[in-house]
């Protein structure tokens, strides 16, 4: 059975993020959504609230191989603790290559866990993955625009229900 990891802070989860659900989940048996934490940055979303609302999410899109979970630990331990033999990264834009390149040679050199790179679907639609970030959503929000365009409908929701 073909696992694979897809980490990230998701803070919050955006339309990008669901876009590479939807490719990951096409390529493996079982997916799992890590909600990780990240010591450089401090979360402005509960995890839980965010695990909740891509839960939700995938229900909506009707993606069923997709476990959602929380994690502080290290991705190649959790790799060995759910027998996933790679980790998928998003890929915005060239500008990260360098920086994806980093983490991935430690994953391989860690645990022997192979990256595989999802872009990020710019060429879809509207492009509005490739546009997206965690970032720009947190400063709509500061700035009280509209982030629907930016994040699933479960996300928005859980979002002004805070």
């Amino acid at each position: 059975m073909a696992r694979g990891i897809f980490a990230g802070s998701f803070d919050p989860f955006t339309v990008g993020h669901l876009y590479i659900v939807e490719v990951a989940s096409r390529l493996f048996d079982k997916l799992i959504i890590c909600i990780a934490s990240n010591s450089d940055k401090k979360r402005t979303f509960e995890k839980d609230l965010m695990r909740d609302a891509i839960i939700e999410t995938l229900k909506e899109q009707k993606i069923t191989n997709c476990e959602v979970i929380c994690y502080d630990r290290l991705i190649v331990d959790l790799a060995k603790e759910k027998n996933a033999q790679f980790v998928i990264r998003g890929m915005r834009n060239s500008a990260v290559f360098d920086y994806e390149e980093k983490i991935a040679k430690e994953y391989y050199l860690s645990g022997g866990i192979e990256t595989i790179y999802v872009g990020s679907g710019s060429y879809v639609g509207s492009g509005i993955q490739s546009r997206t970030s965690s970032t720009l959503v947190r400063n709509l929000l500061k700035e009280g625009k509209s982030i629907s365009e930016y994040v699933p409908k479960s996300v928005e929701d859980a979002i002004m229900k805070k």
